[in-house]
Parts: structure tokens; C-alpha cells; sequence
């Protein structure tokens, strides 16, 4: 259902980012450490249909 709104979404010009949670966790604690960070954060709040996939896969930590 998610990918059908994304297809839809990019069909009338809208951006659209597809990210597993997993893959997301990973890239938000090494812009952390790298100083990445407020520019991930930027990227993902320029996109206007963000759609995460694989919630509860992983655990949450700090």
C-alpha cells in the first residue's frame, strides 16, 4: 500500500523517499558521530512523502 501511495506521489511531481527503519537507525547514529546529523535530519524534512518501511524489526536504543 505504502509503494502504491509513493508510486502516485512521484506521478504528481511529489518527492518521495523509501527507507527501512533498520537502514534509517544506522544512518542517523553515524551522521551522529561523524557530524552528519543536521544535515540528514534537513534531507529528510525537505521530502514530502516519507514512507518507512520495516517498523519493530529492530530494537530502539538510545
Amino acid at each position: 500500500m505504502a509503494c502504491a501511495f509513493g508510486r502516485q506521489a512521484a506521478r504528481l511531481d511529489h518527492s518521495v523517499l523509501y527507507l527501512r527503519m533498520p537502514r534509517l537507525f544506522e544512518d542517523l547514529a553515524m551522521a551522529r558521530l561523524d557530524g552528519r546529523f543536521p544535515r540528514l535530519i534537513d534531507k529528510l524534512a525537505r521530502v514530502q512523502l516519507l514512507i518507512l518501511d520495516d517498523w519493530g524489526t529492530h530494537t530502539l536504543n538510545d
